[in-house]
């Protein structure tokens, strides 16, 4: 059974243990357990509210807030590259404004910093041009979007 780690009600990010019951009746726990988060964060309440923070995140894109589509921002406890514990607004949205986006922003919750931001656009929602090589054995090498229409996908 996978367990969400807390620490105070707040969820870690990306922190989880599996737990199982040997057959002999003991627990076994494989994944690491956080501990001493309180002797990185003083502080469990954000000092930016859920709102600002998806405005502090569309300033690091060119978006305005209409061109978002499904909003989120959830409170966590983040372990950064240096393992210590920073409280975050995780904030993510989709668009289709210039091109298909994800976007996912870690912000501090207690100054807004930007601490990490990625994209994680794993499908598009409306169709697109693509190009690239494609043949065979038999037709030889050709590339699509140069010498033969792009392919729509």
């Amino acid at each position: 059974m996978r367990m969400q780690q807390y620490y105070q009600g707040i969820p870690l990010l990306g922190e989880s243990f599996v737990m199982s019951k040997s057959p002999s009746g003991s627990l076994d726990l494989f994944g690491d357990v956080i501990t001493e988060i309180n002797d990185d964060i003083a502080s469990i309440v954000p000092k930016i509210t859920a709102e600002f923070a998806i405005k502090t995140a569309l300033e690091h894109t060119k978006l305005r807030i209409g061109d978002l589509q499904n909003p989120s921002q959830q409170l966590y406890i983040w372990l950064d590259a240096e393992d210590k514990a920073h409280l975050v607004w995780l904030v993510s949205f989709h668009s289709d404004v210039d091109k298909p986006i994800r976007p996912h922003f870690i912000l501090d919750a207690h100054n807004g910093l930007l601490l990490r931001q990625w994209d994680e656009l794993i499908h598009v929602s409306k169709s697109i041009k693509a190009g690239g090589p494609g043949g065979n054995g038999k037709t030889g090498l050709y590339y699509y979007g140069i010498e033969r229409d792009a392919t729509t996908v």
